[in-house]
């Protein structure tokens, strides 16, 4: 596995977006904008997520290595 950022060193996909439109690196479109908005959902409701430590590929893993 990955070592990962802290949180606070992590761009958002919001903070992301926000970043290149004000870049002039995306032009405004709002289904693009819609998108952001379901991606940053997404990553806030994983933020801080730990999967079970006897979860399904660690019990696989265990068995079949």
């Amino acid at each position: 596995m990955h070592d990962s950022p802290p949180d606070s060193e992590v761009l958002t996909p919001l903070d992301r977006y926000r970043a290149m439109r004000k870049a002039n690196e995306l032009m405004r479109d709002p289904t693009q904008k819609l998108a952001v908005d379901k991606l940053q959902s997404l990553h806030d409701a994983l933020k801080g997520y730990h999967p079970a430590s006897d979860g399904f590929l660690s019990v696989w893993k265990g068995r079949f290595g």
